[in-house]
């Protein structure tokens, strides 16, 4: 007898597409449905969930025993992460951001609202599961100085609308082939300018997104935002008290970094008002001494939002 074949990780795809109208299938959409016309995402990482909470009859009765068992709302998510490269997370950038790339350029705190369908397919085994409303939540990019820089993203959406044998689009097309970036060739300014001891920062970009039920459907009814949020930290060597004396002082400061691929694109991330917490200088063990600085972004009137990022 033959074995049953199971999925294997290494034969997923991800293929996404931004809709039109909000928490619905592609391509059936009314009165005009959209043009089918997913593509592949690349990715290292991938999960998504439909998390319902039980609720519990507690009638009581002779028997003992639970009667009865239902299960609520869909709470809708998921995550998905991958090395940071040029052209690769455009459109999830922009739904981070909320909003659209001006020629090259992206900045947070917008109010323009993207969310995408998204089919995980496991091609080994035939099942295609289709994730609708899809919007993210928060944005996370970190680049240490040992591995490739990474980029994740976290989503709310409507729910998991079904499980196909086949992928909606049959020829979705190829993801972006660009390379990953690293440190490497990358540059951090602090107030403009150039710190040569960064060992490593990260960045996160938050939404403060709420699921929003109504009655008549488990399904969620919308996605609605809160407040944008940039924060972050940077370790760095330590060799003199610049980042202790604006931490201590509240002094506003202005990071920003680049990070580059052999081909030569880059991605650039600019914070232009920082304000810095409290460092840390631990010592333990033998070595050097690595400062932890943590950081917030806030709003700033000159770029007409927190974070802004740059593609070139």
């Amino acid at each position: 007898m033959a074995l049953t074949t199971t999925a294997s990780n290494s034969a997923v795809q991800v293929a996404i597409q931004k809709e039109t109208v909000w928490g619905t299938k592609i391509g059936t959409e009314t009165p005009t449905p959209t043009v089918v016309d997913f593509k592949l995402q690349r990715f290292t990482e991938c999960s998504f969930s439909l998390n319902r909470a039980e609720l519990e009859d507690e009638s009581i009765t002779a028997a003992r025993g639970v009667t009865s068992v239902r299960y609520g709302n869909f709470d809708a998510g998921g995550t998905i992460s991958g090395a940071l490269a040029a052209t690769s997370w455009d459109d999830f950038i922009a739904s981070a951001c909320m909003n659209n790339w001006v020629a090259d350029t992206i900045v947070s705190d917008g109010i323009v609202e993207q969310s995408f369908n998204v089919q995980i397919g496991h091609t080994d085994i035939n099942q295609y599961e289709l994730w609708t409303g899809m919007q993210v939540g928060s944005m996370t990019i970190s680049s240490p100085v040992d591995a490739l820089s990474n980029i994740s993203f976290e989503f709310s959406g409507s729910t998991q609308e079904g499980i196909y044998p086949t992928s909606i689009d049959a020829t979705p097309t190829a993801a972006a082939s660009t390379e990953a970036m690293f440190h490497c060739g990358g540059v951090m300014n602090y107030n403009g300018v150039p710190v040569a001891i960064i060992t490593g920062i990260e960045v996160t970009l938050e939404n403060s997104l709420e699921t929003q039920f109504a009655w008549g459907t488990c399904a969620a009814r919308d996605i609605t935002a809160g407040k944008s949020r940039v924060s972050g930290s940077f370790t760095a060597l330590y060799a003199d008290d610049t980042f202790q004396t604006d931490s201590l002082n509240e002094t506003q400061v202005s990071i920003d970094f680049t990070l580059t691929d052999p081909a030569g694109n880059s991605l650039k991330f600019s914070i232009p008002s920082v304000s810095l917490g409290s460092v840390d200088a631990p010592v333990s063990g033998e070595g050097a001494t690595v400062l932890t600085v943590p950081f917030r972004g806030v709003y700033n009137a000159g770029i007409g939002g927190t974070l802004e990022i740059t593609r070139s």
